[in-house]
């Protein structure tokens, strides 16, 4: 089913850029500033700078429906993506202060909290009502296996390039723009995903 392959694509690709961001921001900020990038912040403090995209993706979460009605839930996965990706491209473009992650981090949870809604939407509207919980619950396992994914290749982008027992910068940059990468694509399998049923 068309409808449900590319959804479950979007929520693939969305899952391996996303994941990164919770191993690679708070690690990041916790580096020693002896590093030349990192903050030194403490664990507590570190987990503040992701603070910005559960507020982002509450709000607009809370906000899906309406935005759905109004726009389309394919639009509304779309965008999502694009303005994640775009959270990662600031962050592989300018890291050098605290607030580039809380830039960062504050259009992921816009992005995420757009793109989120729309996969339930859409997965929904791709199948019989009989189906819906197998293709949701598909859906998740796809999202989860994206972040397996995302997440192991950043792991390994970091433990790859290091200096004197300490993660680089090259590590961290790359993972950047593999996950603007994974969400670009995500966006253009949005394109793939018919109007359809929810038209």
């Amino acid at each position: 089913i068309r409808g449900v392959w590319t959804t479950n694509l979007a929520a693939f690709l969305i899952g391996g850029g996303m994941n990164s961001s919770f191993i690679v921001f708070p690690q990041f900020a916790q580096l020693p500033t002896s590093t030349g990038f990192g903050f030194g912040a403490s664990v507590v403090d570190s987990s503040l700078y992701i603070l910005p995209a559960a507020l982002g993706m509450g709000l607009l979460g809370s906000a899906a429906g309406k935005i759905a009605r109004r726009y389309g839930s394919r639009q509304a996965l779309i965008v999502g993506t694009l303005i994640t990706a775009a959270g990662f491209l600031w962050s592989a473009l300018a890291h050098h202060h605290p607030y580039d992650i809380l830039i960062s981090c504050a259009l992921l949870g816009i992005g995420i909290g757009l793109a989120f809604s729309a996969l339930g939407n859409l997965i929904v509207g791709a199948v019989q009502p009989r189906q819906t919980g197998v293709a949701s619950g598909m859906n998740t396992v796809m999202r989860t296996l994206g972040g397996a994914l995302g997440g192991q290749i950043s792991a390994t982008f970091i433990a790859h390039n290091t200096l004197h027992g300490l993660p680089t910068v090259t590590g961290f940059t790359e993972t950047y723009w593999m996950a603007t990468g994974f969400l670009v694509v995500a966006g253009l399998a949005g394109l793939l995903i018919p109007l359809g049923r929810e038209a």
